[in-house]
């Protein structure tokens, strides 16, 4: 949901420089109904970072699992405003290894997404990090991209 945001905000720049200012609007009116939608119903107050997505066909239900690379990409587009980025930041599951793709982990099924730490992804949740401003994350991180190396 966050690069199809992206996508839509980069196509919306891009005709706009293109001097085809219809076009650009209509993009980031996308893109703003992404980010609307995207605010509205993966945001978990509780627990101060976004849900994975809705599953379901009639009745959707929120998996409640942080997705590091989204919950990053969140902050690092500017999808979450200033509040909510320091809380993603601060509040999403870090494992003493790293931040894992998915949290919690989903049991007795073979690590992938599952139980691991992706150093693209740390790289991505150390940009957030430092975006929000957050030293001690920002530190935390480079550990963790540094430590398998």
């Amino acid at each position: 949901n966050a690069v199809h945001f992206q996508a839509h905000t980069v196509l919306a720049l891009m005709a706009k420089e293109l001097k085809k200012d219809d076009v650009a609007a209509k993009h980031l009116q996308v893109a703003e109904s992404i980010k609307g939608a995207i605010n509205q119903y993966l945001w978990m107050e509780d627990k101060g970072y976004y849900g994975q997505f809705l599953y379901g066909r009639n009745f959707k239900s929120l998996s409640p699992k942080s997705e590091a690379l989204g919950e990053a990409l969140c902050v690092l587009f500017g999808i979450a405003d200033d509040v909510r980025s320091k809380t993603i930041v601060e509040r999403t599951p870090i494992t003493p290894y790293g931040i894992p793709c998915i949290y919690p982990y989903i049991p007795n099924i073979p690590p992938y997404h599952n139980n691991g730490i992706w150093p693209f992804v740390q790289s991505y949740w150390t940009m957030a990090s430092a975006k929000t401003g957050n030293d001690a994350a920002v530190m935390e991180s480079m550990s963790a991209i540094y430590r398998p190396a």
